[in-house]
């Protein structure tokens, strides 16, 4: 046995592949993804008319895998995906607006990977009239189109994060917290 035939075998053992958890949330006309693997690469996103999704992304030698048939079918004009911080980010549309979907797959089988999003859930009830302060659907509306069913790098329609943003704010409230605290201890 060569050297090389070992060590192709070895690196071959130390790469594994393993499906992503997601998270989902919905509106009446789109589908909102969110894969939960930090800092992937080298991207391949495959989206069908069917609802058929399929996605993965490098992190080192692990694959992170998406593959699932979604419960109705969807406009792959339309649906977007972009790379935000240490996520991947799906804005799918629904080919037919109307009534919530029961659930995100075809299959009602559950899939202990996939999880609702409540940080960007809306109630059917009340998708017309948004709380203030509540996350916004629309603001996705914006996110750069990719072409679907072909390979992205990382970089690639990357989003700025905002992760720097709200560190500074933190510890802009933290200080002030602090101070607050101080004078409070002062008055005891």
């Amino acid at each position: 046995v060569s050297t090389q035939s070992t060590w192709d075998y070895l690196l071959q053992r130390m790469q594994t592949t393993q499906k992503a958890f997601v998270k989902w949330a919905q509106t009446k006309e789109r589908v909102f993804l969110t894969v939960e693997s930090a800092d992937l690469k080298d991207h391949k996103f495959d989206l069908k008319p069917d609802g058929n999704l399929s996605y993965s992304g490098n992190q080192g030698t692990k694959t992170f895998v998406v593959n699932f048939q979604m419960f109705d079918e969807i406009d792959t004009e339309k649906s977007k995906w972009n790379t935000k911080g240490r996520q991947v980010i799906f804005n799918i549309v629904k080919k037919k607006a109307g009534p919530f979907w029961p659930r995100l797959l075809k299959d009602e089988k559950k899939d202990p990977t996939i999880k609702a999003d409540w940080d960007k859930w809306i109630d059917e009830d009340e998708e017309e009239k948004k709380p203030e302060g509540a996350w916004d659907p629309d603001s996705m509306q914006d996110m750069p189109h990719h072409d679907h069913g072909h390979d992205h790098e990382h970089g690639e329609g990357k989003c700025e994060s905002d992760e720097d943003d709200d560190d500074e704010e933190g510890k802009a409230d933290l200080g002030d917290l602090e101070k607050e605290l101080k004078l409070s201890l002062i008055h005891i």
